[in-house]
């Protein structure tokens, strides 16, 4: 409709639509494409920061991992296998087994002998 109008009345100088100066309506979009230019090259220097950011982040994870790998070679001989999987069995009652032998330590019957006899033999 508007290329209608403009090949009816190409010196008309306002809207058919709205009533607005066609210049007032140019200059607008002139400024909207202005604003479109500044935020892509805005967001061109962000993304260019989020592939600086995320090399370095990389950079870093690799130094961390590299650490983690030489601490796990060092510890990784002194694992036991069986042993974590009994802890892991029981984990949901270490803490009343524990709280049990202070008990029995604060009694004192932890030092007697005879007891220290009788778990050897139940083992």
């Amino acid at each position: 409709m508007l290329d209608e109008h403009a090949k009816l009345y190409p010196d008309d100088k306002f809207c058919p639509l709205c009533g607005n100066d066609w210049r007032t309506h140019v200059a607008m979009l002139e400024a909207i494409e202005v604003r479109a230019q500044k935020i892509s090259d805005t967001l061109g220097k962000d993304g260019k920061a989020l592939v600086a950011l995320t090399t370095a982040m990389t950079t870093e994870l690799g130094t961390i991992d590299t650490f983690i790998q030489g601490r796990e070679t060092i510890l990784k001989p002194g694992y036991n296998e069986a042993l974590h999987q009994a802890l892991a069995k029981v984990e949901t009652r270490l803490p009343g087994i524990q709280q049990l032998l202070e008990r029995l330590r604060g009694e004192g019957i932890l030092n007697r002998p005879g007891f220290r006899r009788h778990l050897h033999a139940l083992k």
